[in-house]
């Protein structure tokens, strides 16, 4: 490693072992859950994960960069996962393991104490992967198993799984609609991470204008998002389906004949929704703008700023959407 970089290092870990003594206060999400941030720092290989946004901004003002969430933990629950710090290295490690944990302090490595959860055997696995030729960050852990894999084909090794996160909740759902919701998951994070959306937004729009695909509209045409086909559409000369539909006028619902975009799959049909927000004026100026990821602080915001540019004409629009996503906890998708 360059002098320059190895200085740069060294100073860092100096700095991460001054900010690992700061309190580690989970800032709990709703629902008993917290958001795991996850950073990079380019000069020494290691990622870190932190419950602790103060300890992420100040990583980020640091120079390290912010990958976003790695995952969904529970606020607490009966399996900790253990961090310790090697002072030497600058590197941390994570464990649910107590006799790991335990075995590394003896071996000169500081205990941080908990870093946070782990859920449930049948929530969404964190994998762990080994880079023996690493001097820091020699270990990585993400829910994602193409990215394990890709580690796997370089060198890594495969230490299984971790811990676990949290997954959506569809306890209740009956199974048509939880078979659809499988089919949309998947490309619905794709597509909306693709788009700087947040998926959660995605799918419980999905979940609310198609009745979880049951729809009319959703089984005939993959328009989960009741967007009408108008005539810059029409002129073009592409598919579309007519239907009846409700719409809240002068403080009452009506009912009216309307065209609608018709897709030719799942992912195109999330894809027509994300260019809809992306390409809809209000003026001179992007319509929903402030319903991106970088304008929007969260998904609760996401949803109010959706109503308040007048995506759809219920008032209580928003409300809805944000109820959806606590009670079957899609906020892990984001």
């Amino acid at each position: 490693m360059p002098l320059v970089q190895e200085i740069k290092r060294v100073i860092l870990a100096g700095i991460l072992a001054g900010v690992a003594l700061v309190s580690t206060k989970s800032y709990a999400a709703e629902n008993g859950t917290v958001t795991m941030e996850r950073l990079y720092n380019p000069n020494s290989g290691e990622h870190f994960y932190t419950q602790n946004k103060a300890e992420q901004t100040k990583l980020v003002k640091l120079g390290w960069h912010d990958e976003g969430i790695g995952w969904t933990a529970p606020a607490t629950s009966a399996t900790p996962v253990y961090r310790v710090y090697n002072k030497n290295s600058g590197d941390h490690h994570y464990t649910t393991s107590l006799a790991e944990k335990n075995n590394l302090v003896k071996l000169g490595w500081r205990n941080e104490g908990i870093g946070w959860y782990s859920a449930e055997a049948d929530a969404t696995p964190i994998f762990r992967a080994y880079n023996a030729n690493a001097k820091a960050g020699s270990h990585n852990y993400t829910k994602n198993s193409q990215e394990q894999q890709m580690l796997v084909t370089k060198g890594w090794r495969n230490e299984g799984i971790g811990w676990y996160g949290l997954d959506v909740d569809l306890t209740g759902v009956p199974q048509a609609q939880t078979s659809w919701y499988k089919t949309i998951e998947s490309p619905a994070i794709s597509v909306a991470n693709r788009n700087n959306l947040y998926p959660s937004i995605m799918v419980a729009q999905a979940i609310l204008e198609s009745g979880w695909g049951q729809s009319e509209l959703a089984q005939n045409a993959m328009n989960f998002f009741g967007i009408k086909a108008d005539q810059t559409w029409l002129g073009a000369g592409k598919p579309y389906y007519t239907i009846n539909t409700q719409e809240y006028v002068d403080g009452t619902y009506i009912t009216v004949m309307a065209n609608f975009r018709k897709y030719s799959s799942v992912s195109n049909g999330l894809q027509g929704y994300a260019d809809k927000l992306k390409t809809t004026l209000n003026g001179n100026s992007l319509r929903y703008a402030n319903v991106f990821r970088d304008q929007a602080d969260d998904y609760i915001t996401a949803a109010k700023n959706l109503q308040k540019d007048g995506y759809a004409t219920s008032p209580t629009y928003a409300e809805k959407l944000i109820t959806v996503i606590k009670n079957y906890r899609l906020y892990v998708l984001d």
